[in-house]
């Protein structure tokens, strides 16, 4: 799951002052903190009301696997755009742009140009299996009595369509649930 925030080495993200969350920092597919080339670089973490840290923010969204399969969409793209009939409307390619050929191009294009969507979600997806989810079926977290996550997070799989109209039926769903039990 790449809703969390580090490696399996324990590495965590930070906020640097200089880091740009709509700038890539790829670091060839390990993760590594924002704004950071290794572990000895990690800057201090920031502190909020003295005590509080700032949360842990990763911007290297992408991995190799990601970047190469993006490249991937980009040639099948150009290939519809560029066959029969489509091509008589196509007046030029704005981006990455027809000079960008080779896979090395066209995949610095993607890593420098990408951005994440707004919607994030599936981080504690629900689930009866405790160890590949976060919340049941009612949307209870695991192992708690009386807590309850009613958000995109819970969903288990990406939905197909708009998430906030699936945010929506999840909340109002569960919002019924909740009122019926207070009575």
């Amino acid at each position: 799951d790449r809703g969390d925030c580090g490696d399996d080495d324990g590495t965590g993200c930070y906020v640097d002052d200089d880091t740009d969350p709509n700038q890539n920092s790829h670091t060839g597919g390990k993760s590594q903190p924002a704004g950071t080339d290794s572990d000895d670089d990690l800057p201090e973490p920031m502190v909020w009301n003295g005590d509080a840290p700032y949360p842990m923010i990763y911007h290297d969204h992408l991995d190799d696997f990601d970047a190469d399969r993006l490249v991937r969409g980009v040639a099948i793209v150009r290939e519809i755009f560029s066959s029969d009939p489509l091509n008589t409307f196509v007046i030029g390619e704005d981006e990455p742009g027809i000079q960008m050929q080779s896979h090395d191009d066209v995949k610095k294009w993607v890593l420098e140009k990408h951005t994440s969507n707004s919607h994030w979600c599936c981080s504690a997806k629900m689930g009866n299996d405790r160890a590949t989810s976060a919340v049941d079926g009612n949307l209870k977290v695991h192992g708690t009595e009386n807590l309850y996550v009613a958000d995109a997070s819970v969903f288990p799989n990406i939905p197909n369509g708009n998430v906030h109209s699936t945010v929506l039926a999840v909340a109002s769903a569960f919002a019924k649930r909740l009122a019926s039990k207070r009575g």
